[in-house]
């Protein structure tokens, strides 16, 4: 019995360091635990075995496990008990022993096994030394079409299949820390190109901090057109499709099972753009009401490349319009279309996307740079030819107020007038021929083929300021008039 400094008035009372053989009955018990747990394991062995047996499978190279080891219940009116095994194979357990070589031995593999690992370490590089590797390899020169999707031929360019093998994300397969690092490196450090709705609903199913390093895009909507057979049709208008290809001639798809049977060719364009803006938010079900999300979060530009549309389209209907005007909403700083179709100089449609920009933004179109072909089953460029640009104005935004101290000033010779915020990549812009307050530049394109520039444009119009002469010929007050501020633009 152990000595301890209070009495046991109680008979029943036991200490827990009393007792005979406290720690020899600690490791029955634990032996218990691991019996009753190969136990276990036996029986499902032997079920998954019958299983086999009734469906005659083979069940060679399995061996066949023995019966489990019964134990007796203990019995409850004993606190330490022995139980009784009634294999007489069955181990007997005996109470570890320490000795000072068993430690020393220990404390020796301990000591290995750290400079094992110490020397590892030494030989593999820093993570910032990797990170940089990897986000060299996972940089493309050329923008990435529909990332992590599979291509569709007929969308793509002979060039563009190619220039998809320069960049390879297979190693990150290699481990969950390569996955998540390398996926993250790969969206923030390339521009991406979405030809195929399905690709652009599954970009959205990625993490939302990763989507907020994205703040350009390009939508690429390839018309087409379905018939009962498949084959080719010349869908000219008056106006030409293109300077270097005057006639339009299109491939014909055969008529999907599901799709209504109409007389004549029936056209998959206007629809096809109403459903890409659509993409361009989800849905999110957890807030109440439920509301839409952006896809991308930060996006500030896009270039909307719309392929094989003709003038022969119809109207899209209500639908494009509450799409664009409530759905999509005011997001972009800038937008630039290509292959709009023109009906006498007036596009309907473009009046209608150009309401996605914000005000103070650019909108800019120009004729098509891709058009299908029929000898390689894809698409092919186009010349580069002149953007038209216009500075969105709201003619319903009040006009700033001017302060007290510049009324007396009506010639503006004493305020300072910004022509322009700077931009990362342009830097300030240049200095104006004009006078103060009349113009605002913009860092934007002028041809698709050329790097961006600045452009100067004018505020009551917005338009291009080189366009319109006659406005700066006549007597024009600074006061009233918009400041530089109101140009900027505005989330």
């Amino acid at each position: 019995m152990a000595n301890h400094a209070h009495d046991h008035f109680n008979p029943f009372h036991v200490c827990m360091t009393e007792g005979e053989g406290y720690e020899t009955s600690a490791i029955v018990l634990r032996a218990e635990k691991l019996e009753r747990e190969k136990n276990a394991a036996l029986r499902e062995v032997q079920r998954l075995h019958a299983i086999l047996d009734a469906n005659n499978l083979a069940t060679d190279g399995f061996t066949t496990p023995n019966r489990p080891v019964a134990l007796r219940r203990r019995s409850s009116t004993k606190l330490f008990y022995k139980p009784q095994i009634l294999s007489p194979a069955a181990p007997q357990f005996k109470a570890p022993t320490r000795t000072l070589r068993s430690s020393a031995v220990k404390i020796a593999k301990k000591a290995a096994a750290a400079k094992a690992k110490e020397e590892e370490d030494s030989r593999t590089l820093p993570t910032e030394v990797i990170i940089r590797m990897m986000r060299y390899a996972l940089t493309s020169k050329e923008p990435i079409i529909d990332p992590f999707f599979k291509l569709e031929r007929l969308n793509i360019t002979k060039e563009e299949r190619l220039n998809r093998e320069d960049i390879n994300v297979h190693f990150l397969s290699t481990c969950k820390a390569f996955r998540e690092e390398g996926t993250r490196l790969l969206i923030a450090n390339n521009d991406f190109i979405f030809t195929q709705l399905a690709a652009l609903q599954n970009f959205a199913q990625y993490r939302v901090n990763e989507r907020s390093t994205i703040n350009h895009i390009t939508l690429r909507v390839v018309g087409r057109y379905y018939d009962e057979a498949a084959g080719k049709k010349d869908v000219s208008g008056v106006n030409w499709y293109h300077p270097k290809c005057k006639k339009l001639i299109v491939p014909v798809h055969p008529r999907p099972d599901g799709m209504r049977r109409d007389s004549g060719i029936q056209s998959y364009c206007w629809q096809q753009v109403t459903d890409f803006l659509k993409a361009l938010s989800v849905l999110d079900h957890s807030a109440k009401p439920k509301a839409f999300l952006k896809v991308f979060p930060r996006l500030k530009t896009m270039r909307l490349d719309l392929v094989d549309f003709c003038e022969h389209l119809p109207f899209p209907g209500a639908r494009f319009l509450t799409m664009v005007r409530w759905n999509a909403g005011r997001m972009l700083e800038e937008l630039v279309i290509s292959g709009c179709p023109y009906d006498e100089e007036v596009s309907i449609e473009e009046d209608m996307i150009r309401t996605v920009v914000k005000h103070g933004g650019v909108f800019s179109g120009g004729c098509a740079v891709f058009v299908s072909t029929l000898k390689t089953k894809g698409i092919k460029k186009l010349p580069g030819s002149p953007l038209f640009s216009q500075m969105i104005k709201d003619e319903n935004r009040p006009k700033a107020k001017i302060a007290k101290s510049d009324e007396v000033d009506k010639t503006c010779k004493n305020r300072v007038i910004l022509h322009g915020a700077s931009h990362p990549e342009g830097g300030m812009p240049p200095k104006s021929s004009f006078p103060a307050g009349r113009t605002v530049w913009k860092y934007t394109y002028t041809d698709l083929e050329e790097p961006r520039q600045w452009v100067e444009f004018d505020k009551r119009t917005g338009i291009r300021a080189d366009d319109v002469p006659e406005i700066f010929d006549s007597d024009w007050e600074c006061d009233g008039q918009w400041s530089d501020d109101e140009y900027l633009p505005q989330n």
